[in-house]
């Protein structure tokens, strides 16, 4: 899931308190109601949850990001590579087609 840039702006406002009250045994929804009922935040609780899980992470906010980087890099580090020699090409034919050509012409029996 996106964090949106005011998620993270809206968690960091409220950081210092959120894990205070975190600390003092406070379960993760309280502190989460307690915020939206002040009006403090606005974010979802599935937002929440994903910054409050992340936030002791030296960069909490990329660690979406850095997981689809990891997956990209090994996906390509995988593809195979071509060893035949057999080269395929296009070749252009610069003849220009009939003026009565069809591409959606049916091909007529017998010929």
């Amino acid at each position: 899931m996106e964090i949106k840039p005011s998620c993270k702006s809206q968690f960091l406002a409220i950081k210092e308190e959120a894990i205070e009250l975190l600390e003092k045994g406070y379960s993760k929804k309280a502190v989460y109601r307690y915020f939206r009922d002040k009006k403090k935040i606005a974010m979802s609780y599935t937002s929440w949850r994903i910054i409050v899980d992340t936030h002791k992470k030296s960069s909490p906010f990329a660690a979406f990001h850095k997981a689809n980087r990891q997956k990209q890099n090994s996906t390509t580090a995988q593809t195979p590579t071509k060893t035949s020699t057999a080269s395929r090409s296009f070749k252009h034919d610069p003849t220009p087609l009939p003026v009565d050509f069809n591409f959606n012409q049916k091909k007529k029996e017998g010929k």
